[in-house]
């Protein structure tokens, strides 16, 4: 029985997430800013409402954990979701509907981005990933 284990890196995902809350709150302020066409009250109205939404992004963050353990026996992927303590078996599925996507920065670590199609699952900060390629080329059709 061909096996191969690998699991998500919490930490480094909760990073990515967060760099893009900058980026939404620079966007949601240049919106904010049309409101000075009508008013200062109207621009300040927006730009409490943009405050409040990356505050609460940031929290919905901190309170989504992807910590993922990826079990690979012969043909079947057992998903272990850590944070929930919920389990997932995908089978049946050619390597074709794997998806695995590197950054340049994530193939200096090692790491990947992966999602399996016509499935729910994406995951990302894998790692392992040249391991994770071998194994799905050499055990999925």
């Amino acid at each position: 029985m061909n096996t191969f284990v690998t699991e998500t890196d919490e930490k480094y995902m909760m990073e990515q997430k967060k760099r893009m809350i900058p980026y939404l709150f620079v966007v949601m302020m240049s919106l904010a800013s049309l409101g000075l066409f009508i008013g200062v009250q109207t621009f300040l109205f927006f730009e409490l409402g943009a405050i409040i939404v990356c505050f609460i992004t940031m929290y919905s963050l901190d309170n989504d954990p992807h910590n993922y353990c990826l079990s690979f026996e012969d043909d079947k992927l057992y998903i272990k979701n850590r944070a929930t303590r919920k389990d997932f078996v995908v089978y049946a599925i050619p390597a074709s509907d794997f998806i695995i996507n590197q950054t340049k920065k994530e193939r200096e670590i090692d790491y990947c981005s992966l999602a399996i199609k016509n499935t729910i699952f994406s995951f990302g900060g894998v790692k392992n990933c040249s391991g994770l390629k071998q194994y799905i080329a050499d055990n999925y059709l």
